[in-house]
Formats: structure tokens, sequence, C-alpha cells
């Protein structure tokens, strides 16, 4: 599969190290150039560098043709922003923003977009470990 991360923080690139050994094709974009230090010495994806809310930044990464798109930025407005242009300009079929709140909710319903609550996630694990 060729996946799109936007963000390469924690999340970001710990998906991307696990998606690249995987064997699938990975791109990963930040704004930051030093975020793709976090990402192994043998990391064999693509980096990008730039916002991910850019379309020409998108096109670089190859939005056009990618299976997956994950939006894991810290910035909530950023993934959604960046998920609906994945679906509607690219027609990414399979797309994933972390966020938060309920204009999440409405913009998933909407578009078709998978979001990635972590609060409810980390509340979820907690309620696992203490039950």
């Amino acid at each position: 599969m060729y996946v799109i991360i936007a963000g390469c923080g924690a999340v970001g690139s710990q998906l991307a190290n696990t998606l690249a050994k995987a064997m699938h094709n990975i791109v990963v974009i930040d704004e930051d150039n030093k975020s793709f230090e976090k990402l192994e010495p043998g990391f064999n994806g693509r980096t990008v560098q730039g916002n991910t809310i850019d379309l020409e930044v998108q096109r670089k990464a190859g939005m056009d043709k990618a299976d997956v798109f994950i939006a894991v930025t810290q910035n909530d407005n950023a993934n959604l922003m960046a998920a609906q242009m994945a679906k509607k300009i690219f027609s990414v079929r399979q797309v994933t923003a972390r966020a938060s709140g309920t204009h999440a909710q409405m913009i998933s319903a909407r578009h078709n977009i998978e979001i990635i609550y972590p609060v409810t996630l980390q509340i979820r694990q907690i309620m696992e470990v203490i039950s």
C-alpha cells in the first residue's frame, strides 16, 4: 500500500517505522526537517518537508496515488483540513485524522473520514488496566 502520514512526531514516526517494516510504501510529511530524525536509521520511506495543508506539498508527497492518508500532526484543524483535501481533491480511499471535539464528528460524518480520538483511546486503555 502507498501510505502518506502527515506529522512526524511520536505517533507519526512510530507509525511510519512500523508500516515501512511491513513493506508498505511510506511518505512522511512534516514542516520541521528535524522531526524526520525520529525515523529509524534504516527507514526506507520518503520524507517531504512542508505544510500538510499545502496542495503542492500533498502533490509532492504523491497524494494522487495514495491508498491511505493518515493525519497525526499536533494541530487538529490541520489534520482535519488535510484529511478533507486528501478525500475530496485526490479521492484517497482510506483517510484517517487524529482530532478531538464535536466538530471532528461532524466532519467525519460529512466527508467519510475516520477520526482517532486520543483522549477516548487513553481512557479506554486506563479502564482496561484498572478493571
